[in-house]
C-alpha cells in the first residue's frame, strides 16, 4: 500500500453525511483504505478541459479541508494527490485511509464527480425546459414528491441505485451539501466530464490479513 499521509484523525461533524456504510455496507471493519478511480479516455485530451477538471477535484478537496481554503491552498502537505498513474486508457488513482478525514472526504469528491456532468449542463442549459416537463407530472405526484425532483441534482441523488438504503431525509441533506460545490464556472471541468471520463469507481482496500 502506498505511503498516505494522515492529517486528522476524527471527521468534520459539518461533513458527517453517513454515507460510508451506504457506499461500502455493513462490513467495512476490514476496509483499510479506498481508491477513487478515475479512467480517461487518452485520445486528444483537450489541456485547458483536463486541467480545469483536476482543479474541480483540488478546489472541492479544498473546501471539504478542515483548513480555510486560503490555508489549504498554501499547505502542499495537505492538498489531494494523485496517488498512481496506470497505463492503458489513463487511470488517475488517488487513495486515503478510510478511517480520517481524507477517506470521508474522498467519498464526498467520489459522489461530487459522479454528479457533475448531468448536474451543470442542465444547469446551463436552462432550468426552465426541466421544470416545464416537471410541470405536466405534478397531476399525478403529490406536491411533496414532486419537490424532490426540482433540482437536477436531487433528481439524480434520488434515481441513483447505489444510494437506495439512504432515507429521502438522507437524500436531502446530501443533495444540500453536495450542491455547494457546482458553480456556472466549472463548465470546462463538466465538458471534460462528459467527453473524456470513462468511468468513475470508488473501489475498497482490505487489509492484508482479511479474507473477505
Amino acid at each position: 500500500m502506498p505511503n498516505i499521509q494522515k492529517i486528522e484523525s476524527s471527521f468534520p461533524s459539518r461533513y458527517n453525511l453517513d454515507i460510508q456504510e451506504v457506499l461500502f455496507g455493513d462490513n467495512i471493519g476490514d476496509i483499510e483504505s479506498i481508491e477513487l478511480l478515475i479512467t480517461i479516455d487518452d485520445r486528444r485530451l483537450n489541456i485547458k478541459e483536463l486541467s480545469a477538471y483536476l482543479d474541480f477535484i483540488y478546489q472541492t478537496d479544498g473546501y471539504l479541508s478542515t483548513y480555510s481554503f486560503l490555508s489549504y491552498s498554501k499547505m502542499p502537505r495537505v492538498q489531494i494527490e494523485i496517488t498512481e498513474i496506470r497505463k492503458g486508457s489513463i487511470l488517475i488513482v488517488v487513495e486515503r485511509l478510510l478511517n480520517e478525514i481524507g477517506g470521508q472526504n474522498l467519498m464526498i469528491i467520489f459522489l461530487v464527480l459522479k454528479y457533475l456532468p448531468d448536474t451543470i449542463k442542465a444547469t446551463l442549459d436552462g432550468a426552465e425546459r426541466y421544470y416545464s416537463v416537471l410541470e405536466k407530472r405534478e397531476d399525478y405526484l403529490e406536491k411533496r414528491e414532486a419537490r424532490k425532483f426540482r433540482s437536477p441534482l436531487k433528481k439524480a441523488i434520488f434515481s441513483d441505485d447505489e444510494l437506495n438504503s439512504m432515507s429521502d431525509r438522507q437524500k436531502e441533506k446530501l443533495a444540500k451539501h453536495l450542491n455547494k460545490f457546482y458553480k456556472k464556472n466549472n463548465l470546462a471541468a463538466s465538458r471534460f466530464a462528459q467527453k473524456f471520463i470513462k468511468s468513475i469507481e470508488l473501489k475498497p482496500v482490505r487489509k492484508k490479513n482479511s479474507h473477505s
